[in-house]
């Protein structure tokens, strides 16, 4: 098992947890990949995607391909601002969020009928499912969950929310077994930058909690890649 610690700026940070090592771009960065979709489910082609992210205000830009879709690779995670627009259809303004490895949306536009007394709805944007990762595990917003979950406020309390974990040997400190394995198989980095703590590798250079931002744990499988 291995664990990653992404700090996000000062005042926020992203913990993951992966079963092996993977590279620094796995470790600090997402790729979104949409379709661009009409009310009906046809693809729109040709259409104009922006998105901007609201951390940084970096935007990056594409047209969908003929089947519609648009690929964004080596986005920061986090949230972004998405633009939509298509020649015969409304525009749509949302926010996604990217998270580690492939996050998948679909933006769906309506038509533009010319009269505004007839628009109802203008657009939306449907989670898609991703089959382009094989990792299992699960993604922690620690904001929204001290809002509405009573939680003790520590890492090992948010890993071990996740399916197949279990607090360890207390003689080892408060660390959390992934999957039956020793808390010394643990694996933490920051930003990319390793910080396991390499005397007895049972945990790491600590943070404080309130940096947290989301947490990441991951139990199992390696991140596909498109090449």
């Amino acid at each position: 098992m291995s664990n990653f610690l992404n700090l996000k700026g000062l005042l926020a940070a992203s913990l993951i947890f992966f079963v092996s090592f993977s590279n620094a771009e796995d470790a600090t960065s997402g790729t979104l990949e949409a379709s661009v979709l009409d009310q009906s489910g046809t693809a729109v082609a040709g259409a104009s995607v922006s998105v901007t992210s609201a951390d940084t205000g970096i935007s990056k830009s594409a047209v969908s391909s003929a089947d519609g879709s648009v690929r964004f690779p080596l986005l920061a995670i986090g949230m972004y601002n998405v633009e939509v627009s298509a020649s015969g259809y409304g525009s749509l303004a949302d926010s996604v969020q990217v998270a580690l490895g492939n996050s998948g949306y679909n933006f769906v536009l309506a038509s533009d009928s010319g009269s505004m007394e007839e628009i109802v709805t203008t657009a939306g944007v449907i989670q898609a499912i991703d089959f382009n990762s094989t990792t299992t595990g699960i993604s922690i917003d620690v904001d929204e969950l001290i809002k509405n979950i009573p939680i003790n406020r520590s890492l090992t309390s948010l890993v071990l929310l996740a399916p197949g974990t279990s607090a360890g040997d207390s003689a080892f400190g408060s660390l959390a077994s992934i999957g039956g394995s020793s808390v010394a198989e643990n694996v933490y980095l920051v930003n990319g930058l390793n910080i396991t703590n390499f005397r007895n590798f049972t945990g790491s250079s600590t943070v404080p909690f309130e940096f947290y931002d989301v947490v990441e744990v991951k139990t199992g499988g390696y991140q596909a890649r498109i090449w």
